[in-house]
């Protein structure tokens, strides 16, 4: 697991600008998303938060419950 605020800053970092340009004649730029995910969290001796997407797809009564992280990242104007 890491940091709560290293998976926030790796998932602001997988959000594409857009695609397509001249070549293609035409350009879809992204100014805002939203997402919901599963996470497995945990709170460390220090306070700090940990998080990761869950490490496998079958639950088993041995695995924590997952949380969900919800967030919505929009693009500013310059």
């Amino acid at each position: 697991m890491r940091l709560l605020e290293h998976l926030l800053i790796e998932l602001a970092d997988s959000l594409p600008d857009g695609a397509g340009g001249e070549a293609y004649g035409v350009r879809v730029e992204v100014q805002s998303a939203e997402l919901t995910l599963p996470i497995e969290s945990t709170v460390g001796k220090d306070g700090e938060t940990f998080a990761s997407p869950p490490r496998g797809r079958q639950a088993t009564g041995f695995d924590a419950p997952l949380g969900k992280l919800r967030l919505a990242f929009a693009r500013g104007g310059a």
